[in-house]
């Protein structure tokens, strides 16, 4: 008997893909290029970091660049909100402020869709001044609402892990100070937030 009439049920690999995207390692070298050479680079992240399961790999490409993580509703918590590079979505006026601040959005897993404005000004940065990179797994979600300036098809864990080998070649290149100096301004503005939040908790 076939293994279907036998269980119903066919194994993954028999009617789709199983083996994940991946980025040429062109496209890597020159997203971490891009990424080491901003002054101000932001993370966008969409549902597609949730379902890749790729909470630590954010949470490192963060951390080595300090960029802070800004989300789309389905990514909400991917990066935990302890963290002082999250920005949660509550902060609504701050993430806008810094979506305009930012020279450079690596967007992971986000079509970038109506609960992110669509990307669009003013709620974002000018597209002919503000840089994107932007890497999902389905090409139909490259470019679609926001203009890119590096398209990467890949599943985002995969290439998580690519970028963060990667930019270890760049830590003495980026100007970390410059970076964490933008975003203790920003902070302040989230701890104020933070604050009248809590007054109407109590």
């Amino acid at each position: 008997k076939s293994d279907f009439i036998e269980s119903g049920f066919l194994e993954p690999s028999r009617y789709r893909r199983t083996e994940p995207i991946s980025a040429s390692s062109t496209q890597v070298q020159r997203a971490a290029k891009m990424l080491a050479e901003a002054n101000f680079p932001m993370i966008h992240a969409g549902s597609g970091i949730v379902h890749a399961l790729a909470f630590e790999e954010l949470e490192k490409i963060a951390e080595i660049l300090q960029a802070p993580v800004l989300t789309s509703w389905g990514a909400r918590g991917a990066l935990c909100e302890k963290n002082r590079l999250s920005v949660p979505m509550v902060y609504i006026e701050l993430n806008e402020e810094m979506r305009k601040k930012s020279d450079l959005v690596l967007t992971l897993g986000s079509r970038i869709s109506e609960t992110d404005r669509w990307g669009k000004v003013p709620h974002w940065g000018d597209p002919t001044k503000q840089k994107m990179i932007q890497v999902d797994e389905d090409d139909e979600y490259l470019g679609r609402n926001k203009p890119v300036d590096l398209a990467i098809l890949s599943d985002v864990k995969t290439f998580l892990n690519d970028l963060y080998e990667e930019l270890k070649k760049y830590t003495s290149n980026m100007d970390i100070d410059s970076r964490k100096s933008t975003m203790d301004t920003f902070l302040k503005i989230k701890d104020k937030e933070r604050k009248k939040l809590d007054e109407k908790l109590e």
